[in-house]
């Protein structure tokens, strides 16, 4: 395994401007306890310092602080065992996807986790305007790393918990060597304001209007709702869209509530109609089947076809023409 020494020569010649060590595990996400006044609000490190660290504590993690002009969205979505013994899932990427269907996708970008290939739990790299400082937990399990706050634990880390390496990944989805800081892609300037406004709010990660109240921005699907329906792909899932149906199907009640009936159908409307995801019926049918069978509505069909002609909006009209 490449080690500590050699990574941190390959991200400073890259570009990264400090790359610091982690204390030995099982506290491997964590800063050397050497090291001061590194990371944090107008701090960094010196390249005698760095060379230092590179000769003293070569079988250390990878510590990224990132540069001005760059964030990482860290994502955490997965199962984690409490001290207790009990299990919480954490779903950021629910959480997050909320203001994807409302602002548009986040471009495909460098990525960086433990986790393996195709994961939603991952830090996603992007350059911003330097010198702006976001919310650093715009939504609950997502935390920003900025230049004044966290770092990133990247390739050749290993995970203290997991036991899995971090690697690096390319706008495609593809294992790859570390970028350059240069190289990351831009966010577009919509979501500035998502992450520049606090959302601890736990307001911000529902749907906020109602199809029944007429007070909603959101423009009403003008066509039917049987005609959305048969616009939903009937082929294998892809990848994407199988993990959101595990998610649909495993869930921990299976009650489908009002507002749940809109998260859950707007996100299917997303990812087929903003994404592209084959197998969206699919979804559709277990989502139904899950509602009916658990719904305490007197009228769920006339729920489900009001929920329907919300979600479905401008999205999909637009994808029609």
């Amino acid at each position: 395994m490449t080690n500590y020494k050699e990574a941190s020569r390959l991200y400073r010649t890259l570009g990264w401007d400090v790359v610091a060590p982690s204390k030995p595990a099982p506290d491997s996400k964590k800063p050397a306890e050497v090291i001061s006044k590194v990371f944090g609000r107008g701090n960094t490190a010196t390249s005698e310092q760095m060379d230092f660290w590179e000769e003293n504590y070569t079988d250390r993690n990878c510590l990224l602080k990132m540069p001005n002009g760059i964030i990482g969205i860290d994502v955490d979505h997965y199962w984690k065992k409490r001290k207790d013994g009990t299990w919480e899932l954490k779903k950021g990427y629910d959480y997050l996807l909320e203001d994807i269907v409302r602002v548009g996708d986040l471009p495909p970008t460098y990525s960086s986790t433990s986790r393996g290939p195709q994961q939603y739990s991952r830090i996603l790299f992007y350059k911003v305007e330097s010198g702006i400082e976001f919310e650093t937990q715009p939504y609950r399990d997502v935390e920003l790393i900025q230049n004044h706050h966290r770092y990133a634990c990247v390739w050749p880390s290993i995970h203290p918990d997991t036991g899995g390496e971090y690697k690096w990944y390319d706008p495609e989805g593809k294992e790859c060597a570390p970028p350059q800081p240069a190289e990351i892609s831009e966010l577009p300037i919509e979501w500035y304001e998502p992450l520049l406004t606090s959302s601890r709010n736990p307001k911000k990660t529902q749907i906020k209007t109602s199809p029944h109240t007429g007070t909603s921005s959101h423009q009403a699907y003008s066509g039917s709702a049987e005609d959305w329906v048969d616009a939903l792909d009937d082929s294998e899932m892809s990848f994407h869209m199988h993990l959101f149906w595990s998610q649909v199907d495993e869930r921990a009640t299976p009650h489908i509530g009002h507002d749940e009936l809109l998260s859950v159908l707007g996100k299917l409307n997303h990812l087929q109609f903003n994404r592209g995801e084959l197998g969206a019926r699919r979804v559709f049918d277990l989502i139904i089947e899950i509602y009916l069978a658990h719904t305490n509505e007197i009228n769920p069909m006339t729920e489900l076809t009001n929920a329907i002609k919300y979600v479905a909006g401008k999205d999909f009209k637009s994808c029609q023409n």
